[in-house]
Formats: C-alpha cells, structure tokens, sequence
C-alpha cells in the first residue's frame, strides 16, 4: 500500500528511532521572524506532513495527526505519540494506558498503527494513481506558543491590484471613460474578493476558538457548533455562513487539507467515541445495544438506532 511501512525487516521502528539524535533534516531551523519564518511556513504548506519538524518525535505526531484527522486513526494517537515513544519503546504499554486512560488493548493497536503507518522521516507519496489533494481555501497555522492563527487569502495575498494603464491610451475623452469603466469594474471586483474573504476569515476565526480542543486533541474532543450560532456570535446572516462555508477547504496545521465543515456539527465527538469502540470492542460486546451503553458512560446519550446508523457509515462494508 502507497505511504505504509510494514512492521517486518528493513522497515524503521518509529518508537525505537524516536531515541535517536534527531536527523539533520528533522533539527529546528534557525528562523527567527520575516522571510525565514515564512518560507519554513510555506514549506509546511506545501510539503508533507510533518516537514520541517523540529524532532522526530514531533514530525510523527504531526504524521499521527493527519491519520486522525482523516479519520485513519484514533483522536488520542497523536497525544500517543508527542508523551509515550519511549514508554512504548520500552515495552511499558500497561503504563502508558493508565496515564492516558485508554485500555492495553487500545494502546497496543495504536502501537501497531506508528508501526504501519507513520515513518521517520517526511516524504510525499509518488505512486501515478494517488489522487491530487485540492487546493485549500482557509489556513490554519500553529504558533510556537500553541496558539492558532487562521489566514483566508484575499486580493493582496494574490498579489492583484489596479495598474494605472492611462499613460499607454490616446489622449482622448472616449479612451478616459474606457479606462475609467473597466478601473471601476476591476476595483468592484476586489472589493468583492476581499469582502467574502473577510467573511470567510471572521467565521472560521470564530469557530476556531470553540474548536481548539478539537483541534489541539482530535475528534473526541469536538464541539457541538452549528452555523446559525456562528451567524447569531458575529453578526452575520445565516444564510451567508452556510454559503461561505460550503465547499471550502482547510488546511490544518499538521498539513492536512480537508473539509472546513468538519469545525461545525453535533456527533463529530460520538461518532469518534465509538470508531474508538468499534477498534476494540471484544466480539461479544459490540451489538448495537452494547455499544449504546458504552457511549452513555462516556457522556453521549445516543439512541440505539443512531447507533446503528453511525456503526453503518463507519463501516459500510459490514
């Protein structure tokens, strides 16, 4: 399979290299503020995740947080992987799942996952029939003191602006109401562009400080958000956050681009709960009913039938 290291022999041990002297690649950079900060910025944009980390144990927690993010891995693997490597590494999985409050079994399957799927180093999958990732419309970067900032590109940002054109034209009044038309027309079309990406940026700003557990700590830690709640906080018409929101993109910090939706719903907690129950449920509790019981001692009260319905689109194949 495209981008997995197999547990077998020649595949690196993330948890046994996370003990090494850091490679040269994974050292932090010497940045510092303007250009220097900004291009190691746009380098993570661009590149994989986990390029450009300071360490190896932070460019696979940034592996571990685009599988999470991609609902390729639990919420908690991340968390896993930045507190546990050594721990795991050492063969201490029992203490590793009392200081994460997970079960052995859990932290052993996520053990197997920085096995098979997360390696130490960044690189980009090659293969000719891996799809293209679609361009991003919202950023979202991590700053060195954890916070979160959120960039919406807008017409500087594009580099487009008015060109005075009047010193190439006739010196004629048919010429000068040409180019006065089409300069209006081009400065309406900016002031279009940079208005819905204020917009833009004031929405996703504002869902972002409801998510930041959400996005610090993965799915299981999302919050209940719709859009109206969103419009009602800032101001805006309802209908204005849906249509800003539908069909953009995000980037995460770790890389990840993905739906801006995914800020916004109301079972995003739940239904990661139980993708949790259903990776290690034992085959006698994992009915319906079980399930339902499980997700009620952990503070989701959900009917059995919305169990049935989450369980189905997890596991369409069952």
């Amino acid at each position: 399979m495209p981008g997995r290291l197999g547990p077998g022999a020649g595949a690196p041990d993330p948890a046994r290299n996370s003990r090494r002297r850091p490679c040269r690649d994974c050292r932090p950079a010497r940045t510092g503020t303007g250009p220097g900060r900004e291009a190691l910025r746009a380098i993570r944009a661009a590149g994989p995740p986990g390029i450009a980390a300071a360490s190896v144990t932070e460019l696979l927690a940034a592996q571990a947080a685009a599988l999470a993010g991609q609902g390729q891995a639990p919420h908690w693997l991340p968390r896993l992987v930045r507190e546990h490597l050594g721990d795991l590494a050492a063969g201490s999985t029992a203490a590793v799942a009392r200081a994460m409050g997970l079960t052995e079994a859990q932290v052993l399957a996520g053990l197997a996952l920085v096995r098979e799927r997360l390696r130490p180093f960044a690189a980009a999958d090659t293969e000719p029939e891996a799809a293209a990732v679609p361009p991003a419309d919202v950023f979202l970067y991590r700053q060195p003191d954890g916070t979160l900032e959120v960039e919406v590109p807008a017409s500087a940002w594009f580099g487009l602006t008015v060109v005075d054109l009047s010193a190439g034209l006739p010196a004629s009044a048919q010429a000068k109401q040409w180019l006065a038309e089409h300069e209006l027309a081009a400065q309406r079309h900016l002031y279009q562009i940079d208005r819905r990406a204020s917009a833009l940026l004031r929405i996703t700003e504002c869902a972002v400080a409801h998510q930041k557990a959400f996005l610090d700590h993965g799915a299981g830690h999302h919050q209940p958000l719709t859009r109206t709640a969103v419009a009602q906080e800032i101001g805006l018409h309802p209908s204005t956050v849906s249509r800003a929101v539908s069909g953009k993109r995000l980037r995460m910090p770790t890389g990840a681009v993905t739906d801006l939706s995914c800020l916004f719903g109301k079972a995003t907690a739940a239904r990661a709960a139980l993708q949790d129950l259903l990776t290690t449920a034992a085959p006698g509790l994992s009915s319906d009913e079980h399930l339902r019981e499980a997700l009620a001692g952990n503070g989701f009260a959900v009917a059995r039938r919305t169990v049935n319905k989450y369980r189905r689109s997890l596991q369409p194949g069952n």
